[in-house]
């Protein structure tokens, strides 16, 4: 077998298998902050079938399907993006948003790089107590 340096070239790896592994983490994650003060759900929109995945990746928190949503697409998220909802009692109000987004990929320059981020509203949360 002929010896590698760093110079050689090597077929970039799919970078699927990290964001497979990791579409249900970050929602997991926000649910059950949530769970532990009200109702929660999961909607999601999935942007690129190869992500089906997360509407069965968050146990115990009903995941629903968000095919309507408006924003976050047109490049801002990639793959699939989700909203958290929680109740209080009363109407379910959004809490809570993530997704996949390329920013780290393209500032870079690196197609291997991937970045799941997620945010719960503290401000909103505090509105539902």
């Amino acid at each position: 077998m002929p010896r590698r340096h760093r110079a050689d070239r090597f077929p970039a790896p799919s970078p699927l298998p990290f964001a497979l592994l990791r579409r249900g983490e970050h929602a997991r994650l926000l649910a059950a902050a949530c769970r532990a003060l009200s109702a929660v759900e999961v909607r999601v929109t999935v942007l690129d079938p190869r992500f089906e995945g997360l509407l069965d990746a968050v146990p115990d928190v009903p995941v629903h399907p968000f095919p309507g949503r408006e924003g976050g697409r047109g490049g801002y998220y990639e793959g699939l993006c989700f909203k958290v909802y929680a109740s209080f009692g009363g109407e379910f109000a959004e809490v809570g948003d993530g997704g996949f987004t390329p920013w780290t990929r393209k500032l870079l320059g690196n197609a291997k790089e991937r970045l799941l981020t997620s945010a719960l509203g503290v401000d909103r949360l505090a509105t539902l107590l």
